[in-house]
């Protein structure tokens, strides 16, 4: 069954538009990050980068996986379903961060320092947390390109402007005052979406019929997935920081930020697509949701090749800009930016394993390239330093990327195969005919 035009449309303007925002907030990071990294210098950069790096990761598991549990469950739930599940979402951040703040006064008195401060680096994590919540909250109901407008657009221009308005008053730019700034775009981009999510809750039409009421522990192994994502994102900058230094860390940095640009195209595509493709499997829409995903997966890395080329040409002037403390990461970029492109015709695989509910084989992949990633990764790093990082990282990404397509193309399920374009679709003769099926 195919997807009306009408619903098509939107999908291709809520794309659209998503993209643009997604890139506009992207270059504002950027040149954030730039002005940041040339102000402070390397090793500065490096502590901020650091101590931002656990406020990511911690952050993550605030909600406990209930942003992700409304993302499946809120498309159809009653109205007594649908306040279980805020009523969920709002006691799981409430009560982790209530935990967080003895945690945080033990590190701090067991002398684990970070260059901002326990006390700016928990503000931020539960300002982090928190709109990772209202976020999902926001795209389970639809409302994505309201959450892109303010996550990445506005929260990275108050950022951009906070900073730029501490240059004009002369104050100094280290990592304290990177984290307050921080704080206080985190700060506008949760109030904004709780008024968001506030009217968009008193418009919601509720399914019809009654639905089983959510609890808690369902969302527990969604946020083990989730969280072990995202660890597998920051485990390099985390194994640099903890390894090399602050310095090496800052130098990491900056190339792996030019890199990431690459991804970008195929993060914004599965981003935007994935509160799409869960309305349209409630639907039981399975032939349109193939069809839509197969030509975002095609448009992403048709796109991710054009970026790729952009950067070994930037990459130079890019270096030079930053100054002579950066100069050193000159041979990084090459590698990282080939890293990203080796993954790219992979689609997002764990995207597919989310939302046809095989999460236990996601997490199971995850952890094991967790731990052999952060022991690979760390020896490399030991051995041969930022360059020996790199190199690790290029054979452990793609060979993640490449298993998890593997598996979704032998699982069985609501057309398991939908995230990939058909040139991307090899293997065995069943593999194929489960793709087409």
């Amino acid at each position: 069954m195919a997807l009306n035009p009408k619903t098509q449309s939107s999908l291709s303007r809520h794309t659209f538009w998503g993209v643009g925002l997604r890139f506009t907030g992207l270059a504002l990071q950027l040149v954030t990050g730039i002005f940041a990294a040339r102000v402070m210098g390397a090793q500065e950069f490096g502590a901020y980068v650091l101590a931002h790096t656990i406020v990511l990761l911690a952050g993550g598991a605030v909600h406990w996986g209930q942003g992700d549990l409304a993302l499946r469950v809120l498309p159809k739930a009653s109205a007594k379903t649908a306040r279980r599940l805020l009523w969920n979402s709002v006691m799981a951040t409430a009560t982790s961060v209530t935990l967080a703040v003895p945690a945080l006064w033990a590190a701090e008195l067991a002398g684990a320092r970070l260059a901002p401060g326990w006390v700016l680096v928990g503000t931020l994590l539960a300002l982090h947390g928190g709109c990772l919540t209202l976020a999902a909250l926001l795209s389970a109901c639809d409302r994505v390109l309201w959450v892109q407008v303010i996550e990445a657009a506005l929260r990275p221009a108050a950022m951009l402007a906070l900073i730029g308005a501490s240059a004009l008053f002369d104050l100094s730019l280290d990592a304290t005052l990177l984290f307050q700034c921080g704080i206080a775009a985190a700060g506008l981009s949760f109030g904004l979406m709780a008024v968001c999510l506030t009217i968009t809750w008193k418009r919601r039409v509720p399914a019809t019929g009654s639905s089983p009421l959510p609890r808690i522990s369902q969302g527990f192994p969604l946020l083990a997935t989730g969280w072990s994502s995202l660890f597998l994102s920051q485990l390099d900058h985390l194994v640099v920081g903890l390894v090399l230094g602050n310095t090496a860390l800052g130098l990491y940095r900056v190339a792996s930020r030019a890199a990431g640009l690459v991804g970008l195209v195929q993060q914004v595509a599965t981003q935007v697509l994935g509160p799409r493709l869960s309305h349209a499997l409630a639907a039981g829409k399975v032939s349109a949701a193939r069809g839509l995903t197969a030509t975002s997966a095609q448009a992403a890395t048709a796109g991710g090749l054009g970026v790729a080329a952009i950067i070994m040409i930037l990459s130079s002037p890019y270096l030079q800009y930053l100054g002579p403390d950066y100069q050193q990461a000159k041979h990084l970029i090459p590698i990282m930016t080939l890293t990203q492109i080796c993954a790219l015709p992979f689609g997002s695989g764990a995207l597919v394993l989310i939302l046809t509910r095989n999460e236990s084989r996601l997490l199971k992949i995850n952890c094991f390239a967790a731990i052999f990633g952060a022991c690979t990764t760390a020896i490399a790093a030991h051995l041969f330093g930022l360059i020996g990082v790199s190199i690790a990282l290029l054979a452990l990404l793609p060979a993640h990327k490449a298993r998890l397509r593997h598996v979704v193309l032998k699982t069985k399920g609501p057309d398991p195969a939908i995230e990939f374009p058909s040139w991307a679709r090899t293997g065995s003769g069943k593999q194929r005919r489960l793709g087409r099926s």
